[in-house]
Parts: C-alpha cells; structure tokens; sequence
C-alpha cells in the first residue's frame, strides 16, 4: 500500500474535554429538523430528525423542542429511529407514564 495514502491523517492528539463534557459526556447540538417526503398523502409526508442526524436535512432551520413537537403531532409526520428523535420526544408527547410499556 502506499504510505502517502496517510499522509493526511491527524496525528496530534485530541483536545482533552472540558469540565462539562467530563461531567456530562458528549452532548449532541440542540435542536430538530424536518425533512418533507413530498408526499400529499399517505402515512408518511416528513420526518423529524435530530439537527446531527445523517438523514437531517442541512438547509433547514432548526426548530426547538416545543416546535418539533407541534410538528411531530401532525398527522403524516414521524420521527427518525436512525438519530434518535423517537426515544427522545414520543415520551414527551405520550407521557413519561409510557416509557418501558409496549
């Protein structure tokens, strides 16, 4: 293999992580994203994702937590299993009551 194929890779180390970030871990950037399906009908018009989804739409605003659950009680709208926007708001629309119960 050729070694210039490296030659491009970081060797220094990481920056250590603030006392925030020791205390609470990484912390994924606040906010959703919806990304419209196009759809005129059908059970599946948008889906909400978390702003750092891969699936996340990168030229739409993002909305607040009140904001994409507004959105995500619309009927056709879904949230994203793939980032984790499912197990983060269904408790918050559902109630916490629902959490661990099938």
């Amino acid at each position: 293999m050729d070694p210039s194929v490296y030659a491009e890779v970081p060797t220094s180390p990481l920056p250590a992580p603030d006392s925030v970030e020791r205390e609470l871990g990484h912390r994924r950037p606040p906010g959703w994203v919806v990304k419209s399906l196009g759809r005129r009908r059908g059970p599946d018009r948008a889906v909400i994702h978390a702003v750092d989804c891969v699936e996340a739409p990168t030229s739409t605003p993002a909305m607040t937590w009140d904001q994409a659950l507004d959105r995500a009680e619309r009927p056709g709208t879904r949230l994203c299993a793939l980032c984790g926007a499912a197990h983060e708001l269904e408790p918050l629309l559902k109630g916490f009551d629902s959490i661990g119960t099938s």
